[in-house]
């Protein structure tokens, strides 16, 4: 794909076959917001500026294509919102006078600093690889690998209660946890930990993103901190102008990090809690944790720094010490049928941040086994296409909608069937689903065009989107009139059309839908279902026929 051509979306950078843009629903006359650069500026006379990734006090980072290379890359532009805003030119930083400008010339210089350092981290498994920085615009920009997935933010919020269980949580913050040492040896904070700020790609890995050099420079220089840090994640270090901060800081955000994924909460803001502490102990909202993982967990996130783990090994080995010890049957009793763990007291507070990793925090096997859980809570298995015989059912919620569709994600793009694990888009291609249904008109496509499109797209963090097979397809007919249908056989009765769950699936034309399953005329025609009747039968493959997409589920 050429992002010069005319034919891509100058949003995502996918192949533009129809408007709104069948991959992010980008429609023409859209922009990105102020004070955001503008869709399709050229930076540093080869980055294509794209959408806006996230924005925040310091900063704005855009989706981006190398013109040189083909590629899709992410870039962060140095903006500090109290310091500077966009000059008229659209392009191109004006700088306030004064005490800000000072603090941005200070800021920007400690942006491309870290830049520079993070760089060295390219071959790390846990951190997004820094691929270059320039200045230019009177600014500076960060150029990073573009990884596809979703945050942990994301991920808890597809969770029942937006929480996962506490060993689920330790095995999947554990490569932030090893990616936040190595960042501590070689001098640097990341100093903005937060489910936002970890990510989880669409291979099952799990990286950290975006570090706060910048917040850290104006933290010594500005006493606007409170469009910098995240209440429940900053320490109150944080918040003092010269509050002392080191490894100690990020293990606070991180164990925050963790007390939110296993309970669904964010802690209480630290500032908060030196007045009246006012957390509440995970065991007491309900949550399965051993008294002396709790122990481990609350002394991270002690108010005080001097209280807290001062490294992150320190933390990583007190909670290896409690798993080793609660996997050992207590020496007094011999071999009772299911073994009691000893009590055990958390590790030391002081560990020396040069100590060699634990065991358990290292990759190898253990590493392997942490990438086989991820790749199962992120759920990227697919559904084997060839496979003919019906979905098999699980049984239903009265919870969900018609008993049965749970929607994903914070705008309920997705749908997940709970009775077939299949997670759908809501909309049909060509529409665009606007938070309440699906706008637009659905694109009428030949199958060709329909598998070539579904091949790498990208919509909601997720690649692996597929047109559905015969069998997925027909578990979405619905028949109101309560007549059974099935292997092609339509709706009897008085129906409404659609035949499909209107309230899952808004605004569904009452016409044909392709599947992936070849026709009975072998190559020239393929498996269409018509949601006019609740039929199937066999198109030609050079009709244009609606789409809708589909994706395994976890």
């Amino acid at each position: 794909m050429d992002a010069a051509s005319p034919s891509a979306c100058p949003h995502c950078f996918g192949d533009l076959t129809s408007t709104p843009c069948p991959h992010c629903g980008w429609r023409p006359g859209v922009d990105n917001p102020a004070p955001a650069l503008a869709l399709g500026t050229l930076l540093d006379g080869r980055h294509r500026i794209g959408r806006v990734l996230g924005h925040g006090g310091f900063g704005i980072t855009y989706l981006a294509w190398d013109e040189n290379l083909h590629l899709r890359l992410a870039i962060k532009e140095y903006l500090p919102r109290d310091c500077a805003t966009r000059a008229p030119d659209g392009v191109s930083l004006a700088v306030y006078s004064g005490q800000a400008g000072e603090q941005f010339a200070y800021g920007l210089d400690r942006f491309l600093e870290e830049a520079r350092a993070l760089a060295r981290f390219d071959q790390h498994p846990g951190i997004v690889t820094v691929k270059s920085f320039f200045r230019a615009h009177g600014t500076g920009y960060c150029v990073m690998d573009y990884v596809e997935g979703l945050t942990l933010k994301q991920y808890l919020e597809r969770q029942p209660g937006g929480r996962i269980p506490v060993e689920q949580a330790w095995r999947l913050l554990a490569p932030v946890m090893d990616a936040l040492r190595a960042v501590h040896q070689a001098g640097l904070l990341h100093r903005d930990l937060s489910p936002d700020n970890i990510y989880i790609t669409g291979q099952g890995r799990v990286k950290l993103l975006d570090f706060g050099a910048a917040r850290f420079a104006a933290g010594e220089h500005s006493r606007s901190l409170s469009i910098i840090l995240k209440p429940g994640y900053a320490p109150e270090e944080q918040y003092r102008t010269r509050g002392k901060q080191g490894p100690w800081t990020d293990v606070y955000g991180l164990a925050a990090t963790l007390y939110r994924a296993i309970t669904g909460t964010v802690p209480p803001e630290a500032l908060d809690r030196l007045d009246k502490d006012e957390l509440v102990a995970p065991s007491q909202l309900g949550i399965v944790i051993s008294s002396d993982q709790e122990r481990v967990l609350l002394k991270a996130l002690a108010v005080r720094a001097a209280a807290r783990y001062p490294t992150m090994h320190g933390m990583q080995e007190a909670w290896g010490a409690v798993a080793r010890a609660q996997e050992k049957p207590a020496a007094s009793v011999p071999r009772p049928e299911s073994p009691k763990p000893p009590s055990v007291s958390a590790a030391p507070a002081s560990e020396p941040e040069g100590a060699s990793p634990n065991r358990s925090g290292r990759f190898g096997l253990g590493g392997l086994l942490v990438l086989i859980s991820v790749l199962a809570l992120v759920g990227l298995s697919q559904i084997d296409e060839t496979d003919d015989s019906p979905t098999p059912l699980r049984p239903v919620s009265p919870d969900l909608i018609s008993g049965r569709y749970q929607p994903l994600g914070p705008d309920g793009a997705i749908i997940e069937d709970t009775t077939t694990n299949l997670q759908w888009m809501r909309c049909s291609q060509g529409q665009h689903w606007n938070g309440d249904t699906c706008d637009g008109e659905a694109a009428k496509l030949t199958w060709d065009d329909a598998m070539r499109q579904a091949r790498g797209l990208s919509f909601s963090a997720w690649t692996d989107w597929r047109v559905p097979t015969k069998d997925e397809l027909l578990t979405l007919v619905y028949c109101s009139s309560g007549q059974p249908k099935w292997k092609g056989h339509g709706c009897d009765g008085d129906y409404e059309r659609p035949t499909i769950d209107q309230v899952a699936f808004p605004n569904t034309p009452d016409s044909w839908f392709w599947s992936s399953s070849p026709g009975a005329d072998g190559s020239v025609s393929a498996w269409i279902a018509n949601f006019y009747d609740g039929s199937g039968g066999n198109g030609h493959k050079s009709s244009t026929v609606c789409v809708r997409l589909v994706r395994a589920g976890q």
